[in-house]
């Protein structure tokens, strides 16, 4: 069969399951929509016939060894029951689970089994197996076979010194070498990475499994050291899921960065497999998916087709033509909300598997993250965290319930609650729990005759964490909505925000909001101009980055109850907290409209203390939070973000001592970085990212420093240079083309005089006159004035559904320019954030002479021969660079080699990684 599939990105061809000339095929065309064409992703490591199951164990268990006798001795009725499934039928679950994550090649960790040699709608990779040391007495027969073939085995799965010796032991047996796949590797000392290393050997990551097992995963040491890494879903007695839930556990890590995260279920997978290298040129094997969203950041809906050796064999339901057209039995299935179709007989099959067993149905309606589910139910929860249970008849209650916690502040809560009454979407109920108030609140919610609103009455001193808990024990809604009795929704919140989270199936949502005083006059430097952020938060939650308010939070209650509620400890800032463990359970999607309205007036609650116990109460949130992170980044993250907290709470200069006990848990290690810090021009150097850290120094140790920052926005949400504003040996010039957020920037900036000046303008590599790209902005729409670009093609690779481009003329100047008007002709810091243009504008830096001592720019939207060429530049002429996310940051080398202090920088940054 012949065909074409087009998306508004890509087109590729289809003809006897190879791709041809997408030009040269004269077949039907299938258009796809907005989306994704890449190759099908390569899983390195499955049980097939384990998909069935319940997550089963009572971990934690010091290894995997213990794991199993505990299950077959506890749960050996459940492994008997699930031993009975027909093993066609197990294996062929196990096939959907992966094509579910748009897997059209796994490696099952077991014997080969006949099915796999008659139309099995996966492709299962050749490989020699040993299950482990512990369970294969003869591991060298075992693991004979075609010595080309990759060698898979379960080594150092535990936390035993034990388990760490069978990295030696697998080497005295020769079988450590560049053929092997080693899986989750948990156990590794410094020894068996160098072993590893040595020999050649290649990893198959496995995290969130190994965290259910273990709480805690791969060291971190294993993967920095370059070696090779697959990702493996495992099977679902012990994982999240799909293998796309084991991307989004891996990358919440942040251990690896998003390159080598895609290459692990990619390139690297199908090099150390010897399988062909995924590509979509032609005469490559037509194993392929489309998606909605990058690979990265899609869930199991947003796969919108898988292809198979051309063989269509998973797709949205309007793709039934398709596989009529290739002759493809159809069944249908839904997943997350979403009508699909499947090769039959998969369809039957998983409704007899969940039928059976209903939990494994979670690979079709996963909106939650079950790290923490177990087979003992609730152990592990937090005892302050009071989860709510359901009320009887809640089937029968409005779509979403409001809940309001207020206490004395009768002056601000009628204008609340009309903003909720008043929602163009009229299906929800109120519910207000007032926790004791004195001061008149009792009897206006007594006049208000609206029948949707409850009162409940809370206990008295319970603190807002009790008092939603309160309401929502009370709710009946499907979702759940928290608004502060000082603050207001605009009147389509609901509306908008309910038809965006089912649109994404998402588990909950936040939108934007604006800060207004007293009197709801906009707060201009605080106005909510955030970037919102969809997928994975809790990072950003974490280090205080991400724009999500509780007041602008939809969530399904199922997902409050399985977070536990609000916390009710006195002291901590509880909306923080529920939030970052909501992250931590489910990806979210941001509504990028301004939805809300938070007061800023002198009785709120975060005004009422002092900014010393205010900074204290948000560092012991972190303390409650520090257990439940798991290994890696976010637990850095949070370790960093509560040092910070602690040392603004106290003296302007905390003594060395005090200092060392704050750095060193961050290090990791014994450090002597506290001696160099100069203080106060470069406090906090060691708990601030990269960027904070150098330019810290910088200023430290020179008398005045200048910058050019390209690309600034309205100079505050997520930008690298805001906290230095108040420095006085601080200046530059920030550059903007867009009118809106330029004059957000002139505001904002206006506080520190002409210290600072505003250009509107784009930069270039010629002055004049060009055409620059922009989305038509709506009303409420601000976040899309941030991406605005001299590319047309980088607009057309963001383009939200539904909007539009329009092109309007603007000056350009150079660099050159910008630095001969304004007195820095000779930066001292560039930063250029230009949506794809970076590279053209580095390009203009002469960098032969007076160099800039720190460039910053976004690599991220660059073409990869034009990422790869602006850092070989950067690095001919002397920088060392070091990637941060979507970033670049090089420092010249010879400025290190001249300032002391920055030298000292760049080695605690580059020693302890990007935070």
């Amino acid at each position: 069969m012949r065909y074409r599939l087009r998306t508004d990105r890509a087109a590729v061809a289809v003809e006897d399951g190879r791709l041809v000339d997408a030009e040269a095929v004269d077949g039907p065309t299938v258009d796809l929509g907005p989306g994704w064409i890449v190759p099908g992703l390569i899983n390195g490591h499955d049980h097939l016939h384990r998909n069935h199951y319940p997550r089963l164990g009572d971990p934690p268990y010091p290894d995997a060894y213990a794991w199993g006798r505990d299950l077959h001795t506890r749960w050996s009725d459940e492994i008997e029951r699930g031993r009975a499934v027909d093993r066609t039928d197990a294996l062929l679950f196990g096939a959907l689970k992966n094509l579910l994550a748009g897997v059209t090649t796994v490696v099952h960790h077991d014997a080969w089994e006949a099915a796999f040699e008659h139309k099995f709608p996966i492709r299962v990779a050749r490989v020699r197996q040993v299950h482990s040391l512990g369970f294969d007495p003869h591991p060298v027969r075992s693991g004979a076979g075609d010595p080309r073939l990759p060698l898979c085995i379960h080594l150092a799965e535990g936390t035993t010194p034990g388990d760490a010796d069978e990295v030696r032991r697998l080497d005295e047996l020769g079988l450590l070498d560049a053929s092997l796949l080693a899986v989750h590797l948990v156990g590794v000392d410094d020894e068996g990475v160098e072993r590893l290393r040595t020999a050649g050997s290649a990893m198959v990551w496995c995290p969130s499994s190994n965290h259910f097992l273990f709480g805690r995963t791969a060291p971190e040491a294993l993967i920095a050291s370059g070696i090779d890494v697959l990702l493996g879903s495992d099977s679902l007695l012990t994982a999240d899921g799909t293998l796309l839930d084991e991307i989004r556990h891996a990358r919440r890590l942040g251990i690896l960065d998003d390159r080598r995260l895609e290459d692990a279920v990619g390139a690297t997978a199908a090099r150390r497999l010897g399988l062909e290298a995924p590509s979509l040129e032609p005469g490559a094997r037509a194993d392929l998916i489309c998606l909605r969203r990058p690979v990265l950041d899609a869930t199991a809906a947003d796969v919108a087709l898988v292809v198979v050796g051309g063989r269509p064999v998973l797709g949205d339901a309007h793709l039934a033509p398709l596989f009529e057209q290739a002759g493809v039995a159809m069944e249908p299935l839904t997943v997350q909300g979403s009508e699909k179709v499947v090769a039959a007989p998969l369809g039957t099959v998983a409704a007899r598997i969940v039928g059976a067993w209903p939990e494994a149905g979670r690979i079709f309606d996963r909106r939650t993250d079950p790290a923490t589910a177990t087979a003992g139910g609730d152990r592990g929860r937090d005892p302050a965290m009071t989860a709510p249970s359901r009320p009887n008849g809640a089937s029968g209650g409005p779509t979403v319930s409001v809940v309001v916690p207020t206490r004395d502040r009768v002056e601000w809560l009628p204008a609340a609650v009309d903003s909720v009454l008043a929602q163009t979407f009229r299906d929800l109920e109120l519910i207000v729990v007032d926790d004791a108030s004195t001061d008149g609140t009792v009897r206006y919610l007594d006049a208000v005759a609206d029948p949707r609103l409850r009162v409940v009455r809370g206990a008295e001193g319970g603190g807002a964490g009790a008092a939603r808990n309160s309401g929502i024990a009370e709710a009946r809604g499907t979702f759940l909505a928290f608004l502060d009795s000082d603050d207001l929704w605009l009147p389509d919140k609901l509306d908008v925000q309910l038809a965006e989270i089912r649109g994404a199936g998402a588990a909950w949502s936040y939108t934007l909001y604006d800060h207004v005083d007293a009197g709801g006059n906009p707060v201009a430097a605080r106005a909510g101009h955030w970037r919102p952020v969809s997928g994975d938060v809790a990072l950003a939650l974490v280090k205080a980055e991400a724009p999500v308010s509780i007041v602008t939070v939809l969530v399904e209650r199922t997902l409050v109850e399985e977070v536990g509620g609000f916390r009710t400890d006195p002291g901590i800032r509880e909306d923080l907290d529920f939030l970052i463990r909501l992250a931590l359970r489910a990806p979210t999607h941001a509504v990028p409209r301004r939805l809300a309205r938070v007061r800023d007036h002198a009785g709120r609650t975060t005004r009422r203390h002092g900014a010393s116990e205010a900074f204290q109460i948000s560092a012991r949130t972190y303390d409650g939070l520090l257990p439940l992170l798991p290994e890696g980044k976010l637990k850095a993250a949070a370790t960093r973000r509560r040092a910070e907290l602690l040392v603004e709470a106290g003296d302007a200069r905390p003594s060395r001592r005090a200092l060392r006990r704050l750095i060193r848990p961050i290090l990791g290690r014994e450090s002597p970085a506290w001696r160099w810090i100069p203080w106060p021009p470069a406090r906090f150097a060691c708990f601030r990212d990269p960027v904070d850290c150098v330019i810290h120094a910088l200023l430290a140790s020179r008398r005045a420093v200048g910058f050019i920052q390209v690309g600034a926005h309205d100079g505050v949400i997520h930008d690298p240079l805001w906290s230095f504003r108040r420095y006085p040996n601080w200046s530059g010039v920030l550059v903007e083309p867009a009118p809106g957020p330029c004059a957000r920037l002139r505001e904002n900036y206006r506080p520190w005089g002409d210290r600072f000046r505003i250009e509107e303008a784009a930069v270039d590599a010629h002055p004049g006159s060009r055409g620059f790209h922009e989305f038509v902005v709506e009303d409420g729409r601000g976040d899309l004035d941030q991406l605005g670009s001299l590319s047309p093609a980088h607009l057309e690779r963001h383009a939200p559904p539904g909007a539009s481009v329009s092109t309007r003329t603007v000056r350009c100047v150079t660099l050159a320019e910008l630095g001969v008007a304004h007195g820095v002709s000779v930066p001292d810091v560039v930063v250029v954030d230009a949506e794809g243009h970076d590279g053209r504008i580095l390009d203009t830096l002469d960098l032969t002479g007076a160099a800039p001592a720190v460039i910053l720019y976004e690599d991220v939207h660059l073409e990869p021969e034009e990422r790869i060429a602006s850092k070989e530049r950067l690095e001919g002429h002397g920088y060392r660079t070091l990637g941060i996310g979507a970033d670049t940051l090089a420092v010249c080398g010879a400025v290190l080699g001249a300032n002391a202090t920055l030298r000292r920088a760049w080695s605690v940054v580059t020693r302890n990684g990007p935070s």
